[in-house]
């Protein structure tokens, strides 16, 4: 039961996110998704919703995290798993350590925030190659070796991206969005791999 519960989080986590990211997007009047990051749309009149989705991101990624270490009695696993929580605590403070709209305004704040960015582009594939590497020992988990190791090498190239960030094709949003979305489908497919496995007779 209590692996069911975590992996429902993992499961939940990614749909809210991506609900309430998309909500508060289509209602932000110029957002614009491939110059602005998603941070931003934690400030405003609405930014409450997208701050909360961060912090549901965050708890629920490392519910998850906790599923995979108690269902994997692996070493890589272990060191995924403390990345991962890395992770989450970074994603919470990204919510709570708010950016700046202007980009081209360097405050404490922004980079604070930028710092938890990094923290979260940098934890994130790191975790899903120790966690190929883990799942590869595993004979239950190891069909998810090769999405997850693809995952990773989508994230490293939308951390390379970033640096588009520092020349007039500003793509700091699409490199966001690249990163959010590779680690969202990798916690879904993650949590229904644990979901079926807490099933009773699952093997």
């Amino acid at each position: 039961m209590k692996m069911r519960l975590l992996a429902a989080a993992g499961l939940i986590g990614p749909a809210v996110f991506f609900a309430a990211t998309t909500t508060v997007a289509l209602r932000r009047h110029g957002f614009n998704g491939l110059s602005q990051g998603l941070s931003t749309l934690a400030i405003g009149p609405d930014g409450w919703i997208q701050a909360a989705a961060f912090i549901t991101l965050g708890i629920t990624l490392a519910m998850l995290a906790r599923g995979l270490a108690l269902n994997i009695p692996q070493p890589p696993v272990k060191s995924g798993t403390r990345l991962l929580y890395a992770a989450s605590i970074c994603l919470v403070m990204l919510s709570l350590v708010q950016t700046e709209t202007d980009h081209s305004i360097w405050s404490i704040n922004r980079i604070v925030h930028d710092g938890f960015s990094i923290g979260v582009s940098v934890a994130f594939p790191l975790a899903c190659l120790f966690m190929a590497r883990g799942f590869k020992a595993e004979p239950r988990w190891r069909g998810l070796v090769a999405f997850t190791t693809i995952v990773a090498v989508v994230a490293i190239a939308a951390d390379g991206a970033s640096i588009l960030a520092l020349t007039p094709l500003n793509l700091t949003g699409l490199q966001q969005i690249v990163m959010l979305a590779a680690g969202l489908i990798w916690m879904t497919a993650a949590a229904l791999r644990l979901y079926r496995l807490g099933l009773p007779g699952a093997a």
